[in-house]
């Protein structure tokens, strides 16, 4: 395991679960991510991966080598790897006022407690600063 899934797995912590609704993947579409955190879902970073700035990679679909408005790890009734999802998803609708409520849920699930949006850039700060870090082996 490398250090940098190790310091992704420390900002997972303390993030309260947003309570969906049984089913939904309405906020699901293309995510930035690290590679260790596409492998934990299940995906392989390939040819077929949208790569982006600072080490990310997108967990979009890619269609003749165009990235598709969706996420490859979202099912018919809800995410097909909840319990291994990026940061970002875990993020979503979990603070006051982000991003002036682009990040709100649109079936009006949130997280109890709902964090300070000052934590949830905190966090991004801290996820971002680890595309510097070499990630070892992927």
């Amino acid at each position: 395991m490398t250090e940098r899934i190790d310091a992704i797995r420390a900002l997972y912590a303390g993030i309260p679960p947003v309570e969906c609704k049984a089913g939904c993947n309405a906020c699901c579409g293309p995510t930035p991510c690290y590679p260790e955190e596409f492998e934990a879902c299940g995906g392989t970073p390939g040819d077929d991966v949208i790569r982006v700035e600072g080490g990310l990679v997108l967990t979009c679909t890619v269609v003749d080598g165009a990235p598709k408005a969706d996420c490859r790890f979202a099912i018919e009734g809800g995410c097909g790897s909840y319990e291994n999802r990026p940061l970002i998803c875990r993020l979503y609708a979990t603070a006051y006022q982000t991003t002036r409520g682009r990040h709100t849920c649109p079936e009006g699930a949130r997280s109890h407690p709902l964090l300070k949006a000052d934590d949830v850039r905190e966090r991004m700060r801290t996820y971002l600063s680890l595309g510097r870090r070499r990630a070892g082996a992927l």
